[in-house]
């Protein structure tokens, strides 16, 4: 009679291999052809105010069938949290070297409150932020909508886009770059809206490497510079200093020429005079710059910790412009956090 390990040790090694596979896949970017690649999507917010993020679902978005109750997150580790993203499953069952075209997501029934919540978030410009085998590409929820559309709450004339069109470029076994395209633009005045998509796979000659800097060519991840606010800014702190220069000049000329009256003052006892001078002049500033602090160990902890927070910044942002320490979402702020803490904890 065969023992319970000769009958089910073939099996669990069948299991452990399925699982360590599954596991390589998410975690060292190698696929198969069909297999799993998860679509996450992680925050969203009006393009000209890219600090402030919501969550993608807070937009009256449908979720898939099947998930709905119990809405699948990933776990967010300590740079995810501090960049705002909290990954959820999306529902797009997007597979490696699989091509897909117009497969259903869900079907909504928005309310009348959830259409003025579309409304809103197209006439803000609003985007939303998707990560792909890691690497993140933007959605914008509609096309621009009129200032006169929404003062009148006008729903036929306010669209959002309901087709998600994805192309994938792969490289041997490798995701190597991700594009989002928003298609179908459809009115929010309708009973329902079909959310679908399509997946197109293309071969490339791109590096795995580098892949996450073909992402950030996207016109959505392009940042502007606001010149006027840095103009503004230039000038306030050019006539800040010029305040402070003119405020401490006019304080060592008054001191300046009060200390060379003592001295000139032949009619002025020498004791007065030396008293006079030890009051004013350069002798009170040497005594105010040369004494010693009330609290020493506190001043050179705070010295220590600003020449360590400077090093610091310095050696990420040389190791992010010769390395790819970027590559993966959330390891910058990761990494940054946990080496301050530690300079906090060596100088206490």
């Amino acid at each position: 009679m065969r023992s319970w390990n000769d009958q089910h040790a073939p099996r669990f090694l069948v299991l452990l291999s399925l699982l360590s596979l599954g596991l390589a896949s998410e975690y060292d970017h190698k696929y198969e052809e069909g297999d799993r690649i998860g679509v996450w999507a992680a925050r969203a917010g009006p393009l000209s105010k890219p600090f402030e993020a919501y969550n993608m679902y807070d937009l009256p978005y449908c979720r898939p069938e099947g998930i709905t109750m119990n809405f699948a997150k990933k776990e967010a580790f300590l740079g995810d949290a501090l960049q705002g993203c909290n990954m959820e499953d999306t529902g797009v069952k997007l597979r490696f070297n699989v091509p897909v075209s117009g497969q259903k997501l869900c079907t909504s029934y928005p309310s009348a409150r959830e259409k003025e919540r579309f409304m809103e978030a197209a006439y803000d410009r609003w985007v939303f932020t998707l990560y792909v085998d890691d690497m993140p590409v933007r959605g914008i929820v509609g096309p621009p909508v009129e200032q006169n559309a929404v003062e009148v709450k006008d729903l036929s004339r306010v669209k959002i886009y309901t087709r998600f069109s994805f192309t994938m470029e792969y490289n041997k076994n490798r995701v190597v770059g991700v594009s989002l395209e928003m298609k179908a633009p459809t009115a929010v005045d309708g009973p329902s809206l079909d959310l679908t998509y399509d997946v197109k796979w293309e071969k490339s000659e791109k590096d795995f490497v580098s892949r996450y800097e073909n992402v950030m060519e996207s016109e959505l991840f392009t940042s502007r510079a606001h010149w006027i606010a840095v103009i503004n800014s230039m000038a306030i702190v050019v006539v800040m200093v010029a305040i402070a220069a003119r405020i401490v000049r006019n304080l060592l000329d008054a001191d300046i020429q009060k200390y060379s009256t003592v001295l000139m003052d032949d009619d002025l006892d020498v004791e007065l005079a030396d008293i006079a001078a030890a009051e004013s002049g350069w002798k009170q500033i040497r005594e105010d710059v040369f004494r010693a602090p009330p609290c020493p160990s506190v001043l050179c902890s705070l010295i220590g910790f600003g020449n360590h927070l400077i090093l610091l910044v310095l050696s990420f942002v040389v190791a992010t412009l010769v390395g790819n320490l970027y590559v993966t979402p959330g390891h910058l702020a990761k990494a940054f956090c946990l080496c301050s803490i530690v300079g906090c904890i060596q100088h206490h």
